[in-house]
Order: structure tokens, then sequence, then C-alpha cells
């Protein structure tokens, strides 16, 4: 395992007191390679506190998460983390290079010393190579990536193709990997801001990530067998009882979601859906079509009409969460100017307390612990940022069976000690 190499200078400013390991996640839901990946980095880094940012209550992929954030919250302070934060929800239900932009955002303003990722290459240096091509945009591969995107292909795989043509096949392959992929993302967002932050990779375990067969450590493994009411078979994988993940009641959650997203869809107006967040090149009038051209239809039907070889279905999933949660345009690309506009603390132990005591004035934007309270602390824009997150939170609760709303408001921070 390799560390990728930053100089002396720019590392050891942030050991004068806690070294501190970062790690970017969603724990959908937290399995035994998570906790794999948790304890694997502690060993090669040996940091005093681990921070992580996790998404909220929707996730990457613009669907509802298996468990609330503070259950999840809970399980990574049981298995290793010592201080858990929210991503804010215009990052965590964005792409990947804006979900990384505003991950590494926040453990850079939490100044840590560390970011670790899982990677199916579990190469630091080849990612690293890939993520400065990218991140520079040289006119070379400008010219290459233009090339191929008017041969009619998505993006990624324009940006795959131009990569193979400038630095070789067995670079361009590990973009094929949706690991290898956020890790470049991160890089890339390491670079652009000029981040202290220093790179490591771990590679990964068993099954790829979004593969199906329950062959090792999968959550997309995992949540099917929780749809399907097999959560038992998952017993191995998890560092807790499966029983926990039978009375998520995810697969009604789920359910409610997409039926409330398509009938959405149903009745919202081409102007409605032009106004929302990566809709374009005609996108609304596929999106009207895609519930107009049959007498039935379904969540998946949606995705399926939908999507191309140009637009993938990840895009179309979170196309479908901003019109389910009302988010324009405007509203997700203004919050997106700058970086998350405060640090919401999730959960955390006592080496999570004492980090955050000792590095208070370090910090330089609101630590919010209690949402009613620290409100207080925030400028109109950031309020704005962090309605949307009780927004989200709201919604997935109100399809949730319990229903308990206002809960960012009801639930303290998780602590472990």
């Amino acid at each position: 395992m390799k560390i990728s190499k930053k100089s002396e200078k720019d590392r050891n400013w942030r050991h004068l007191f806690l070294k501190a390991l970062g790690i970017i996640a969603e724990y959908n839901p937290f399995h035994n390679g998570h906790r794999f990946h948790i304890h694997t980095s502690q060993k090669c880094l040996h940091p005093d506190t681990t921070i992580i940012v996790m998404s909220g209550p929707f996730v990457q992929r613009g669907t509802p998460a298996v468990l609330d954030k503070w259950k999840r919250c809970k399980m990574a302070l049981s298995n290793g983390a010592d201080l858990v934060c929210e991503l804010p929800f215009p990052w965590a239900s964005a792409g990947a290079e804006k979900f990384a932009e505003g991950a590494v955002a926040i453990l850079d303003v939490l100044n840590c010393c560390y970011l670790s990722f899982g990677s199916e290459s579990g190469d630091i240096e080849s990612l690293s190579t890939v993520a400065r091509l990218l991140s520079e945009e040289t006119p070379s591969f400008q010219s290459e990536l233009k090339k191929h995107l008017e041969c009619g292909i998505s993006f990624a795989k324009s940006r795959e193709d131009a990569v193979r043509s400038l630095l070789g096949r067995e670079m361009a392959d590990m973009m094929t990997h949706p690991n290898n992929t956020l890790g470049i993302e991160y890089l890339k967002a390491i670079n652009r801001s000029r981040s202290h932050l220093q790179p490591i990779t771990i590679k990964r375990q068993g099954a790829l990530h979004d593969q199906a067969a329950l062959n090792s450590f999968s959550s997309s493994a995992i949540r099917q067998l929780i749809k399907t009411n097999n959560v038992d078979r998952a017993a191995d994988y998890l560092p807790y009882p499966s029983h926990v993940l039978k009375n998520t009641l995810f697969s009604s959650l789920e359910i409610d979601f997409e039926r409330l997203t398509a009938a959405k869809l149903l009745t919202a107006s081409r102007s409605q859906l032009l106004d929302l967040p990566d809709v374009t090149e005609g996108l609304e009038f596929a999106l009207q079509n895609s519930v107009r051209d049959s007498q039935a239809f379904s969540y998946q039907q949606i995705i399926d009409r939908v999507s191309s070889k140009r637009i993938p279905k990840s895009r179309i999933r979170r196309i479908l969460l901003y019109l389910a949660l009302d988010i324009s345009r405007e509203v997700l690309y203004q919050s997106w100017k700058a970086a998350p506009p405060y640090v919401r603390i999730l959960g955390m132990n006592d080496r999570g307390r004492a980090y955050l005591a000792e590095n208070k004035k370090k910090i330089h934007c609101p630590v919010l612990i209690n949402v009613k309270s620290n409100q207080t602390q925030l400028d109109n824009s950031a309020k704005k940022i962090l309605r949307l997150d009780m927004q989200a939170q709201n919604m997935w609760n109100y399809l949730h069976r319990d229903r308990v709303l206002f809960q960012d408001y009801r639930h303290s921070p998780i602590l472990v000690f």
C-alpha cells in the first residue's frame, strides 16, 4: 500500500496536536467491508482521530437510504469512527464530482491530514495520474474529449476514451470501476482546491460495488436481500445482528418513494421539468413522454425509457429525486457556488469530542451540534442549505412508516463512550 507523495512541509503542520484520518461514505447499509476499510486505514496511518463525512437521508444514486442517518452514524462509531458529520444534501445527492468536492471541503475545514478511500485498483499513483489529467484539462485532453462527445456517447464514456488515447488502455480501464472513478473524483477535488489532504487507497475486498451476488461485501446485494425479506443471508457480512435490517421497513419506504415520484412526474408541467437540475438536451420531453406513452408505468420503467447511452440512469434517478423534493436548478446550483457552509455533527465519542475541542479555533465555519440553537451562527445562504437537509429528512421520515417528522430538531448527536 502506497501513500501519495506530498512534501513534508504540506503535511507536518497538521500533526502539531492530533492527526486525523478522513473517510467519505454512505454506509447504505454499513457492512464488514466498511469496517475492514476503517480498520485497515487506521493500521496503515495510526491516526489519533477518524472522521467520517456521511450522506444523510438520500444517497448519491438518488434513492432513500436504508436506515436513518443516526443509526448509520452509530454503526460507524461502534466500528472505529470517532466523529461523524453529515454531507449536506446539495452535495450528497449530486453526481460524483460535486459529491467529492463537498466531502473533501468538509474534511479540509476539519483539518484532517489524510483521506482514505476504497478502490478496485488499490494503486494510488495510477489513480493520481488520471486525476491530474482530468484536473488540468489540457488542450490535448479537451480535444480528445470533444472528439468522443461528438460521436454521441455519454460524458463518462467520452472521458474514459480520452484517457485511453492519452494515457493508455490500462489507465482508462480503471475508470470502468465505480470506486476507482469516485476515488479519482476525490483526487481531483484535492488538486483543484489545493487541499493539504494526503490521499491513500485501500483495495476493495470481494464483490464489486453494484454486484448483485453476495459473495463478499456488497451494499447492493445486502439491499436486495432486505427487499426480498432474506436479510438473514447477509448475517456473515454484517458487524451487527441481521435483525437490525429486518426492521428497516426499507421495501415499503422505497415503494412509497417511487410511487410519489412517478405521481409528481405525471402531474408536472414541461416548464417545471425544465427547471429541475440536470434537465438539458430535451430531457423534459423525454420525461413527459415516459409517463404519457403508456397506460401503465413504474419508476423503473421511467428510468429505462429516459436513459440512453448518453444519459445514464443515475442522472435520471437524481432528477426524479429533485422533482420529489421540489428542488429547482437555481437553488441547487446556487448552493454549489461555494463549499458547504457548516459542519453538521451527527455523532462522536470521547476522541471525536476532544478533537473538536482542540481544533475549535482552527475550524473556520460554524459547527452545528444542536440544529435548533446553532442556526444563529448561519448566514441566509447557509440557512437555505440547512433547510434542504431538513426537507430531505422530513421526506424520508414521512415515507418511513413511523412518520416522526422534524427529527433534525428532535434528535441529539449520537454519543458513544
